[in-house]
């Protein structure tokens, strides 16, 4: 038995432009304002702030995680991103989030001059803090800006070019990645990472021609589901006694989650993990940290483990990511015990919390 320590943040929403506030997030909550304390104690609101299509990121906030992980040092064994490390997928935003992920040759990223102020200070990247790093892309990482509603497109390839996939930039179609651990008492831990983004617009559903599903939707596409069934039996058979989980950006069966929002065809990939005995699945995308089994037809079940948003700006639920210990027994079993870690903006730190339940 061994037991293996992962940081899982999701949704950084990581921009060239901090601190922006997106008309989606006000617009479906009219008349609703979300304050956010500064370091002085008083209330900063949206209003204050520059507006945008979607809404972006707080570098005090991420730098305060990045902070988190270096403290943490050689005790955690990898750190998961687990979609939405950037704002939008154009060019700046993801040479940004690159930035803070991955650092420049200092390992260091530049937060640059939110509200006019100076801030040109370098702050570290996550990069030289954790042990390994596995990401994948989310929605927002695949938009393609468009001069027309909805303003963006799902498809877009340029993440690919910043981000390595199993290592490598440019992975040509590929879906499926993994991730395997040194051992650590005789034990393995694994990662079976899958891009469930939709590939076009014609998958979305939901609204004017899929337009409103197109900004928020997954897909389990029965092809990359069954890249990831034979990418478990292959570590399987090349990694004997392996625990492994699933990882993706949609959370399949999530409690009263908005049409818009849902992965489509998800019974599929809960039958799948079912079947290859996976027990947890990983994921984003809702802003919210939620614990929940995921049950279909005929008996199939896995638990999902929602990590929250990390450092968006705009969240009312608040800011969250999940710090998982993982057990790891004879014939590849595992087990999670996770704790809960909540932005604190009186005390400008992060805090250890009871998982909130989504009702």
């Amino acid at each position: 038995m061994a037991i293996f320590r992962l940081l899982h943040a999701s949704d950084l929403h990581i921009a060239a432009k901090p601190e922006r506030v997106g008309i989606s997030d006000i617009i479906p909550k009219a008349g609703l304002r979300f304050p956010r304390i500064r370091t002085d104690g008083t209330a900063s609101w949206p209003h204050r702030r520059r507006l945008a299509l979607t809404s972006s990121y707080s570098p005090d906030i991420l730098e305060a995680l990045i902070e988190l992980v270096y403290d943490e040092g050689d005790q955690l064994d990898v750190v998961l991103l687990s979609g939405d490390l950037a704002t939008t997928g154009k060019e700046n935003d993801l040479q940004k989030a690159r930035s803070c992920v991955y650092g420049d040759a200092q390992g260091l990223w530049y937060i640059g001059q939110p509200y006019g102020r100076p801030e040109v200070t370098g702050r570290l990247a996550l990069k030289g803090a954790a042990k390994d790093i596995v990401l994948i892309p989310g929605n927002h990482d695949r938009f393609q800006s468009t001069p027309f509603p909805p303003f963006f497109l799902p498809g877009g390839a340029l993440f690919d070019q910043h981000f390595p996939w199993n290592g490598r930039f440019g992975w040509k179609g590929e879906k499926v990645q993994e991730w395997v651990s040194p051992r650590k008492e005789g034990m393995q831990l694994g990662l079976v990472s899958a891009d469930l983004t939709l590939r076009e617009l014609g998958d979305a559903e939901n609204g004017l021609f899929g337009f409103r599903g197109s900004l928020g939707q997954g897909k389990a596409y029965a092809d990359i589901v069954d890249q990831m069934k034979k990418r478990t039996d292959d570590l399987r058979d090349e990694h004997p006694g392996i625990g492994l989980l699933w990882v993706v950006h949609f959370p399949p069966q999530y409690p009263k989650i908005d049409d818009f929002l849902r992965l489509l065809e998800d019974e599929a990939l809960i039958k799948a993990a079912h079947e290859r005995r996976i027990s947890h699945i990983l994921s984003g995308h809702t802003h919210f940290p939620c614990a929940y089994t995921a049950t279909v037809s005929g008996g199939s079940r896995v638990e999902v483990l929602c990590a929250g948003t990390a450092s968006q700006v705009v969240a009312p639920d608040g800011n969250f990511f999940h710090v998982l210990e993982i057990e790891v027994e004879e014939e590849g079993s595992t087990s999670i015990a996770f704790q809960t870690f909540q932005w604190d903006y009186k005390a400008l730190q992060w805090v250890q919390v009871v998982c909130p339940l989504r009702d």
